[in-house]
Parts: structure tokens; sequence; C-alpha cells
């Protein structure tokens, strides 16, 4: 986790200095090691960081479908882009979070 937080980009008014961006962090780090793999997976497509880094870079944006309380994040597979409404707490971003690995779909894995 880490080493990917060490190379994120930052866009639509986030910074690394952005309460959202440090839950994200914060939540990520304390996850088990398949919540944290289910998370990589939604934002990238993946399921381990590439060895020889993102291309494109992740990032992180604030999410401009903002739809009230029920607004979860949002994935751009293919730009490995997380887009992070503005949530008011750590709890409400892994309560988001959880619930869209949770329900994402198996889509990836093709037989």
């Amino acid at each position: 986790v880490t080493e990917i937080e060490a190379v994120t980009k930052y866009t639509g008014g986030y910074t690394d200095e952005s309460a959202q961006v440090g839950w994200f962090w914060q939540v990520l780090k304390e996850f088990e090691p398949g919540q944290q793999r289910a998370t990589l997976r939604f934002i990238t497509g993946l399921h381990k960081v590439p060895l020889d880094g993102f291309t494109p870079p992740f990032t992180i944006m604030r999410s401009t479908h903002e739809a009230g309380k029920g607004s979860l994040p949002r994935s751009h597979t293919c730009f490995n882009q997380l887009a992070l409404p503005p949530y008011e707490s750590a709890d409400e971003v892994k309560e988001k979070l959880l619930y869209a690995i949770a329900n994402v779909p198996d889509a990836f894995h093709m037989s």
C-alpha cells in the first residue's frame, strides 16, 4: 500500500493533504490483504501491482458524479483512476469502499 501511495497522483481538487485522501489510505492500510487486493482490482482491474509500475499512473480524483449520501466510489480501470466522493469521515470511506468492492462484477476473470 505504501508503494502505491508514494506514486499516486491526485486530481479534481484532491491533493495528498485532502482529508478524504488521508482517510482512503488509512482505510486501505487497515484492510485485510484480501480486501486490499480487491480494492486494487476494483480500481485497476489487476490483482497485484505491475513490476514496472502503473501506466497510466494510479490516480485518485474527486468524484464529479455526486448523488448525495448514497454515492459510491467509481473506478476507471483503463486509466487506473479512483473517483472518490467527498465523504465526511473515514468510517464512510470504509463503508462505501467495502460495498463497492463486494459488489463489483467479476468481469475481469475471463476463461
